[in-house]
């Protein structure tokens, strides 16, 4: 995995990592902390696959079920985002923050898209009257 964040990012990401285990009363062990770190240093958007690939260089006996494990644990208390592209797997994604997503089918390879917070996002007639938890939107070329 490459393309790597800023270093000033990659401490506010792990700054909120910390808390958000704190908050959901998450154990903050090495193993933990590697595994979002890695996920948090990129924009590539990994599985799974990718991140334990990345995180095997650090922990060799880790199993990749403990980071598969780990992973959804964070996206179950919203510490990272799962992505799902139609692939047959999903992706992961580190930053938070509202933004979206292209998803490029011949490559594979995501890109985040940060639209003004002042662009209408156009909301269909058969959610009007729904609260919405949130919109995400995915362009595939």
């Amino acid at each position: 995995m490459n393309m790597s964040v800023l270093e000033p990012v990659l401490a506010e990401r792990k700054k909120k990592f910390q808390k958000a285990c704190k908050c959901n009363g998450l154990r903050r062990t090495p193993q933990k902390s590697i595994i979002f770190e890695i996920l948090a240093s990129t924009h590539t958007h990994p599985t799974a696959h990718e991140l334990y690939t990345e995180v095997k260089k650090h922990f060799p006996t880790l199993s990749f079920a403990t980071v598969y494990k780990n992973i959804t644990l964070f996206a179950k208390n919203g510490i990272i985002k799962e992505l799902d592209f139609g692939e047959g797997y999903k992706r992961y994604d580190a930053d938070i923050t509202d933004h979206h997503h292209i998803y490029y089918s011949q490559t594979k390879i995501v890109q985040d898209v940060f639209l003004p917070s002042s662009t209408p996002v156009p909301i269909p007639t058969e959610l009007q009257n729904i609260p919405l938890k949130k919109i995400h939107i995915t362009y595939t070329v």
